[in-house]
């Protein structure tokens, strides 16, 4: 299961009785051997990200994956996540007049039942919920519309307004739309976005928040995770923001209200992790090591 899709399950469940939202028919009436198809358009798009996102380090295996587009959908950004490092995951939203573009992935019924675990449906009170679209593969004639399954985010995760994506998780996106042959109008579009930007040291605050959270999780602490990250979405000023003053001000106050979690971060990783021998998850080992284009000049 990808790291930061476990936590945020895991948060956005804390204290909530089992409300998963009802599985389609589509996959309802599917036994685990027959074939499925879903629409991936955030980081699943990128090939070697699905088919390594299985719980327990376990593989997805695929039949075809190609790109497809599907009318009367955007790629959104309103899946509540991490600020200030990772505020806004991707998700599909509905919109009249718009066209989105991803990875049709085919699959037997048990593979995508991986996929599903993988965004955190195993979860009491999952962040997404499933829903069924038409995608047209590229390159068929005829009008060619494959059912499938893509993933909404649900009312108690959706944003009101998107958020902007952090650099890391955008250059994923972009990687697989490239890799998967998608239209390079959309790919300049998904360059064009403007992504989340954090001072090198709120960004190393963040990164050692982290580390308490995974230890409050294994300690079933998740109301004290939820808290906590009420109080950051409030301080969050998305980078989009025309005014450098509030930019500013949110940077400082994300600062403040790292600072005590960010210190109990840095003891348990040298204790917990360190001292005991035990591995850093790969997504901290990746999120220590600063983006490229982050830039030590970016407010705090």
């Amino acid at each position: 299961m990808s790291y930061l899709a476990a936590l945020l399950s895991c948060a956005l469940s804390a204290g909530a009785p089992p409300l998963g939202p009802p599985r389609p028919e589509l996959l309802a009436r599917a036994s685990a051997d027959e074939t499925v198809f879903y629409f991936g358009i955030g980081s699943n798009m990128l090939r070697s990200k699905l088919e390594n996102r299985g719980l327990n380090g376990s593989t997805i295996s695929l039949l075809s994956m190609r790109p497809a587009l599907v009318r009367g959908q955007r790629l959104a950004f309103n899946m509540r996540g991490f600020p200030p490092l990772e505020p806004g995951m991707g998700a599909l939203e509905p919109a009249p007049d718009a066209v989105c573009h991803g990875a049709l992935c085919e699959m037997r019924r048990d593979e995508y039942e991986k996929v599903w675990l993988s965004e955190g449906g195993g979860q009491p009170n999952p962040g997404y919920e499933e829903v069924v679209v038409e995608a047209c593969p590229y390159g068929e004639t005829g009008g060619v519309v494959v059912e499938a399954i893509a993933l909404r985010a649900r009312t108690h995760a959706r944003l009101a307004t998107d958020a902007c994506p952090s650099q890391r998780y955008l250059s994923i996106l972009i990687k697989g739309a490239t890799e998967l042959g998608v239209q390079s109008d959309y790919v300049a579009r998904l360059r064009a976005l403007p992504t989340q930007r954090v001072g090198w040291f709120v960004h190393l605050l963040s990164v050692h928040h982290l580390f308490l959270v995974t230890l409050l999780f294994k300690l079933k602490c998740q109301p004290l995770v939820k808290m906590i990250s009420k109080a950051l979405w409030m301080a969050y000023v998305p980078t989009s923001q025309a005014s450098q003053a509030r930019r500013f001000v949110g940077g400082a106050a994300t600062g403040v209200l790292l600072m005590p979690s960010a210190l109990l971060g840095a003891l348990v990783r040298l204790v917990y992790y360190k001292a005991a021998g035990r591995p850093t998850p790969p997504m901290m080992r990746a999120l220590m090591e600063r983006n490229q284009q982050t830039d030590s000049t970016d407010a705090p």
